[in-house]
């Protein structure tokens, strides 16, 4: 292990560090049975890294990564990266202003943060990209239903409830996993084949690259090093440094990670008619050139299908989890993220098909992972006043898919006025500013007052809170 690179051993010392976080929990938590102790990724590593040693294309890397990872999603990751690396050289005007190198390192590994990072490797000028094993497992999974319960029909995709509703069950599991920071079984998925341009591989791989993409970007653009100060990512009782803490930041890391993986997949479809991503197109006949830029297009979409799958899922999550954001969160609400996706997304898609697509191609994904989400099974443990402010903020963020933020902030401060000042009911709210105050908003105001018994005061301070957060995502978009 000390003939690694320092990244490959600091991502084995985390793994042995969460490995020990476990069984401090296990004293205390009576759901992390013992059975569990062992670690599910390190298992499957080796079981997986057995099985593929006798393949060339892997059995040179064994000797090359920590014996916990598994060699076939270091194979995917170092192949993405180099991916990324080709675009940026190759199709990037401002190529200049990404900063590439071979001294960054990736690999799955299990943290009680559901999600990826990027982070500097103490004394070294290496950095290490690492994506959490649950949320890799639980992207797997719900591709597998979407792709399921997702059907190809007549040129396009429709969702069938009656499909997704035998893998509630399998969506519930994962929850709860994801709920107390403990591996799932995950159930045997059979891969199946599909239609050229719908199928599990032409899902889940997109779902990898944008979260790789994501953390990738925060180096290629030196978030390390620009203003804010450093957030400390908890491994059990150790922190490690990780990345400013600056939305913008965050913003910026989506942005690229969109481009970079519509364009790796725009280059893959492309080359199945012969056409490279730098390919000369002068030498290339009328039909073949449009037959090309069909499959181009068709590229572009299989990679928004990915990246909308993540960016959904994860809001799915946080609202099962009943997670809460201020102003001063590391991150920004990811429904925020998702609005901006979209705004990113529209730039990729010619103006007369972004809606088409959006109703053909998108939507029908959406609505399966929203179909999980409402009815999944999981005990919530979470006090009723938390809940009742996660149901505001979604109310509330989900709005500005519609809305302008200037219009949600002026709405907001009415309704601050009116509840705390004024001390108008909701039903008088409702009645009076039905029309510049949404009605959704009001729903979990009153799901507030009456299920979790917030006060008025308690009410106007959430309020702020979601206002704060409009206030600062407008302010990083300069939206007046």
């Amino acid at each position: 292990m000390n003939q690694l690179p320092r990244a490959l051993q600091h991502l084995g010392r985390l793994q042995e560090l969460f490995e020990m976080h476990k069984l401090e929990r296990s004293l205390f938590d009576r759901e992390i049975t013992p059975n569990s102790l062992v670690s599910d990724l390190v298992a499957r590593a080796r079981v997986s890294n057995a099985l593929l040693s006798r393949n060339p294309k892997y059995a040179s890397l064994l000797s090359k990564i920590p014996q916990t990872q598994s060699v076939h999603h270091y194979a995917i990751l170092q192949e993405e990266k180099e991916f990324f690396d080709r675009i940026i050289q190759t199709r990037f005007r401002d190529r200049h202003r990404y900063t590439t190198s071979n001294k960054v390192y990736f690999g799955t590994l299990e943290r009680d943060v559901l999600n990826a990072a990027i982070m500097p490797v103490p004394e070294s000028d290496e950095f290490l990209v690492v994506i959490n094993q649950l949320l890799w497992d639980s992207l797997n999974l719900v591709t597998y239903i979407i792709f399921e319960s997702v059907l190809w029909e007549d040129g396009r995709l429709v969702f069938k409830p009656n499909l997704a509703e035998i893998h509630l069950e399998s969506y519930s599991a994962m929850l709860h996993a994801i709920e107390i920071k403990a591996p799932f079984p995950v159930p045997k998925l059979h891969h199946k084949g599909g239609e050229s341009t719908w199928s599990w591989d032409a899902l889940r791989h997109p779902c990898g690259s944008f979260l790789f993409g994501h953390e990738y970007s925060h180096f290629l653009h030196q978030h390390f090093t620009r203003a804010g100060h450093p957030l400390r990512i908890p491994i059990g009782n150790v922190e490690y440094e990780g990345r400013a803490t600056d939305w913008s930041n965050e913003y910026e890391a989506d942005r690229t990670a969109i481009d970079l993986v519509a364009m790796l997949y725009q280059g893959i479809h492309a080359s199945r008619k012969g056409m490279g991503p730098v390919a000369d197109l002068h030498n290339l006949d009328l039909e073949r050139f449009m037959d090309t830029m069909r499959m181009a297009n068709e590229g572009i979409i299989i990679a928004l299908q990915g990246i909308l799958v993540v960016l959904n899922l994860m809001c799915r999550i946080e609202e099962a989890l009943n997670v809460v954001y201020t102003a001063e969160s590391s991150h920004p609400p990811t429904w925020l993220r998702l609005v901006a996706a979209w705004g990113v997304i529209g730039q990729q898609i010619p103006a007369p098909h972004i809606w088409k697509i959006q109703e053909e191609r998108l939507q029908p994904l959406i609505e399966c992972v929203e179909f999980l989400a409402n009815n999944a099974v999981l005990a919530d443990r979470c006090e009723l006043s938390r809940r009742a402010e996660r149901r505001f903020q979604d109310a509330v963020f989900q709005s500005l898919f519609r809305i302008k933020h200037v219009d949600v902030i002026k709405s907001l401060k009415l309704l601050y006025e009116q509840l705390t000042m004024q001390l108008c009911d909701i039903e008088t709210i409702r009645r009076t500013y039905g029309g510049c105050i949404e009605d959704a908003w009001l729903a979990s105001l009153s799901y507030a007052r009456d299920q979790g018994g917030l006060s008025r005061t308690e009410c106007g301070a959430m309020i702020e809170r979601a206002a704060q957060i409009v206030k600062k995502n407008a302010e990083i978009f300069g939206l007046k």
